[in-house]
């Protein structure tokens, strides 16, 4: 695999065990050539609330509207209410 990658096999023994993050470059081998998601070394977190935002942004006021009265409910339900 480290060859593959064109990385050294100490390199790539320590992206494996986790004790090193792979660079861009490897993120995008690992894509382009296996269909692996850069997600896997990504701050999942962080990438979700970005993806969401985009997400939000693409629905039409209308459909937002909707959308937040719904989730507004949802909050409420599950007993995190700004009201309480």
């Amino acid at each position: 695999m480290a060859g593959r990658l064109d990385i050294n096999i100490k390199r790539y023994g320590r992206i494996e065990n986790g004790g090193a993050k792979p660079d861009a470059e490897i993120m995008n081998t690992l894509y382009t050539e296996f269909g692996y998601s850069p997600l896997i070394f990504l701050d999942v977190e962080r990438f979700y609330a970005n993806e969401t935002n985009k997400i939000w942004n693409g629905f039409t006021e209308d459909v937002r509207e909707e959308l937040e009265a719904v989730l507004k409910d949802a909050v409420c339900l599950i007993g995190k209410c700004e009201n309480r």
